[in-house]
């Protein structure tokens, strides 16, 4: 798997940052008024990264002489390698959602129970039609065997 790190901490919490009063009422209010101005509705960076793939390949080649009188090619090697980088550009927004007082609330407008339960069924419904599609091959195999 390919793993690493893109920025999008630090963007989540320079939008925390700049929100960071009307995300948590009891945060402490600026003391400037220049630093009281509305929350950012919505806050958009843009992240660049690089991908660098790279490969190498050493083949090698040993042949035993037949005749010490010959000209005999008694071991080759090539080495070879790709290497490929690719630029990514991914433009991300945050948006604020709707103040929530507690992590029931957070959930429920989330929608989270619900989706939760779909997914379930969905599992579910996935693991019962691939029991009734072996037990059905499984009775054909054994039809097959018993015939």
């Amino acid at each position: 798997p390919i793993t690493g790190n893109i920025g999008l901490r630090e963007v989540f919490e320079t939008f925390i940052n700049l929100n960071r009063r009307s995300i948590d009422p009891t945060s402490p209010r600026p003391a400037k008024p220049s630093e009281r101005a509305n929350a950012v509705a919505a806050f958009i960076d843009t992240l660049s990264f690089t991908t660098t793939f790279n490969t190498t390949v050493t083949p090698k080649i040993e042949l035993t002489p037949v005749s010490a009188h010959r000209f005999n090619l008694l071991n080759a090697q090539l080495a070879m390698m790709a290497e490929r980088k690719d630029l990514h550009k991914v433009v991300i927004t945050v948006v604020p959602g709707e103040p929530v007082t507690s992590l029931a609330d957070a959930r429920k407008k989330a929608n989270i129970h619900s989706q939760k339960q779909k997914a379930f069924e969905l599992l579910f419904l996935n693991r019962t039609e691939g029991l009734i599609r072996g037990l059905i091959n499984n009775s054909r195999r054994f039809d097959e065997l018993t015939r």
